[in-house]
């Protein structure tokens, strides 16, 4: 990162930033802003930088990963699921969230964004409340995959009173268990031992 510029009442340019002098500046100017964009030049940059992020953010900041597709505008989308769901994740937080420092390239906000009022739709918050059915037919919904065993973020499975749901925006897969209709726990579990660890109040699908 070269440079960066920011715009309060007047144009400040800080220049010649190097090492982890972005990343200072750029958690400096979270003080004064709800919301910064940061531009960079591709996915491995955004990744970085989010990275580096990792050593000075503050808990009520939300670090954005928006990936570029990698595709052009005349090519038909590759469907990644883990750029998908960084870019799920960031329009979820950016809809909920206060204060976010968005990292993004060049292209990937050239390229035809989906509108609001069809984004807030994209998400369904799951808690104790919910009945079965209305979950799998979310899932059936938002088109994720049905299998034996959740390995994968997009897959679901179904043993009983027992759902198995690895959301698109989510680092771990969650288990929902019944009791009958009624939610009686959910937890996060482990993808190599398949058992739950963690309870959790509710999730994002």
């Amino acid at each position: 990162m070269k440079n960066l510029l920011i715009k309060k009442q007047k144009k400040s340019l800080f220049g010649g930033l190097y090492g982890s002098s972005p990343t200072y500046y750029i958690k400096k100017f979270s003080n004064e802003f709800q919301n910064i964009i940061v531009l960079v030049d591709n996915n491995t940059e955004i990744n970085n930088l989010a990275s580096e992020f990792n050593l000075f953010k503050e808990k009520k900041i939300k670090i954005n990963k928006f990936l570029d597709l990698e595709s052009l505008p005349y090519e038909n989308a590759i469907i990644d699921i883990d750029i998908n769901g960084e870019r799920l994740k960031t329009f979820n937080n950016l809809l909920n969230f206060d204060k976010n420092i968005t990292i993004t390239s060049y292209s990937a906000i050239m390229k035809r964004l989906v509108p609001i009022n069809i984004l807030k739709e994209c998400f369904f918050k799951i808690d104790k409340t919910h009945r079965y059915n209305s979950i799998t037919t979310k899932l059936e919904q938002y088109n994720y995959q049905r299998n034996q065993e959740v390995r994968n973020k997009g897959e679901f499975s179904i043993r009983g009173p027992i759902i198995d749901i690895f959301p698109s925006t989510s680092l771990k897969p969650i288990r929902i268990v019944f009791d009958e209709d009624k939610i009686e726990e959910i937890k996060e579990f482990n993808i190599a031992s398949q058992k739950s660890y963690k309870n959790i109040d509710n999730f994002i699908l």
